[in-house]
């Protein structure tokens, strides 16, 4: 592979990780505006203090099932074979269906009434700006970090590894770019910081907005 066609490689696998970054930043504007105590996702014992309608939750169902969805998009189109592509949306498509009729029936079930009313208008996979409704919760940064840091290092691991993986088959040499080496040291710096100051200290803790949507609402009254 020749030094134009290395560049033009690159370029695309940049783009394709502007792919996989839009779908976490559909993650992050919906973890940012959620509490821990509302509707999980957890299959095998899914939990739920209170049902999220708001947000990115007023235009999908499943806005976290969209934003992985377009993660995957973005790591298979670097291998520019849109028959893989389309195949591994598909296929996360319809793996994120299954789990969804699971958590459904959990749903109806804790939720009743209200979760039938709001997912007889709100698609599940589709989003539709129909019945945008803002969001109850104001943004939280310490959310999002708590939740999404993991993410976003795996994002930078899995595009460092498929550039090895592609400069291997076009030229024979088991290498990472310089662009890619240096975005893997800086978010395994910049994770790896957040993991302990999670996991190991109080620093960050997860922000208590339990009372927020009833004094949003008594406020608003005023």
């Amino acid at each position: 592979m020749n030094q134009h066609s290395s560049l033009q490689q690159l370029k695309w696998e940049l783009v394709c990780l502007g792919i996989s970054l839009l779908g976490l930043a559909v993650r992050v504007m919906t973890v940012a505006y959620i509490s821990e105590a509302s509707s999980g996702r957890e299959l095998s014992a899914p939990q739920a203090e209170q049902l999220n309608t708001t947000g990115s939750y007023s235009l999908v169902r499943n806005p976290l099932y969209v934003g992985n969805s377009i993660i995957w998009l973005g790591v298979s189109s670097m291998m520019q074979l849109w028959w893989l592509s389309l195949s591994i949306l598909l296929i996360s498509l319809l793996y994120y269906r299954l789990i969804i009729c699971a958590e459904e029936y959990y749903l109806i079930t804790r939720f009743g009434r209200p979760y039938e009313e709001w997912a007889k208008k709100t698609p599940a996979l589709i989003p539709s700006i129909c019945h945008w409704t803002p969001p109850e919760l104001p943004f939280s940064m310490a959310m999002v970090i708590r939740r999404e840091y993991s993410g976003f290092f795996q994002i930078i691991a899995t595009f460092a590894f498929m550039n090895a993986m592609l400069n291997y088959a076009a030229q024979g040499v088991l290498a990472i770019n310089f662009l890619f080496q240096y975005l893997l040291i800086a978010a395994s710096v910049i994770c790896g910081a957040i993991w302990v100051i999670v996991k190991r200290t109080s620093w960050l803790p997860a922000p208590d907005r339990s009372n927020m949507k009833t004094s949003r609402k008594a406020s608003e009254q005023n």
